[in-house]
């Protein structure tokens, strides 16, 4: 018995938290003729092969980056208990109201190439990033990143540094966020209980990126966070903490009831009616965000 915890002791700091999860490839939800999407492709700096779409609102539209909850997908949607929640209506909510959106699915994830690497989130997210100031005319300040859940890790990443160079996005909008130091214990317990907790804190590392309420004390674009009043993936210490970065920093955060898993199904067009195996349809975007993204609009290029 000792001579495997010690094994497991001297993995421990090649572990990396699983925190990217399956997603499926099946279904036509984004690219179907109903999602008014086209294929894109962009390559990382390592050459993985990332895909997904972009539904275009028209010349000169601003672009929402929208940077996923882990186990969803451009072809499979969100999680929602014993189904799944389609990309589609939000996207097209968000196209009626002037925006662009460019969705691309993690490597390993979906219709990306590679392998699944919490390792090389970064590197997926400055690929997506550099897509989508593409798809702005070479404007980052026309982009906006929308993110939820895993996609917040990405998304302080790239506020941090700027679009890794890039130049900073417009705003963005954080929903179900989480934070890089707890995210896998907490996802841990959350899924498997305290003994589970435990041990994924000593064999798995925390994801690379800045810490949450870091980013959101500095940033200067504004920032909208979406919380949630019971999240198991960021306890009430820790949303408190988060919450009193932005308000100090005159962004805005606003709580949500319900837990983490609603709050990412907001996002998306839809609330849990009854212990996540049913739910009902509810508007594409939240008012807060609908509130949010008309602040922050760009004006039209001359």
């Amino acid at each position: 018995m000792r001579l495997i915890l010690l094994a497991l002791l001297a993995l421990t700091a090649a572990c990396v938290a699983p925190v990217v999860q399956s997603a499926g490839t099946v279904g036509p939800d984004l690219l179907g003729p109903d999602g008014g999407a086209i294929p894109v492709e962009t390559v990382t700096e390592d050459g993985v092969t990332l895909r997904g779409g972009f539904v275009d609102a028209g010349p000169g539209a601003p672009v929402v980056l929208h940077l996923l909850p882990s186990a969803a997908s451009t072809s499979t949607g969100v999680p929602a208990g014993i189904g799944r929640v389609g990309l589609a209506g939000t996207l097209a909510t968000l196209r009626a109201l002037g925006w662009s959106s460019l969705v691309l699915d993690y490597r390993g994830v979906g219709r990306s190439g590679g392998t699944r690497d919490a390792r090389r989130l970064v590197a997926d997210g400055r690929a997506m990033w550099g897509e989508a100031v593409r798809r702005a005319g070479g404007a980052p300040d026309r982009v906006v990143l929308r993110a939820t859940s895993l996609g917040t890790l990405v998304a302080a990443e790239l506020l941090a540094t700027e679009g890794a160079g890039q130049g900073a996005p417009r705003a963005a909008a954080l929903a179900a966020p989480v934070r890089a130091a707890t995210v896998v214990r907490n996802g841990a317990r959350e899924r498997h209980g305290a003994v589970a907790a435990w041990w994924a804190g000593l064999l798995h590392s925390a994801p690379n990126v800045p810490e949450l309420e870091d980013v959101v004390a500095s940033e200067r674009v504004p920032l909208l966070l979406v919380l949630s009043e019971n999240d198991g993936y960021l306890p009430p210490a820790e949303t408190e903490r988060v919450r009193r970065a932005a308000l100090e920093a005159g962004h805005e955060a606003v709580v949500l009831d319900g837990d983490h898993a609603r709050t990412v199904l907001r996002t998306w067009g839809m609330d849990v009616v009854q212990a996540g195996f049913s739910g009902r349809r509810t508007p594409e975007l939240l008012d807060a965000e609908r509130r949010f993204l008309a602040w922050v609009a760009p004006p039209a290029p001359e």
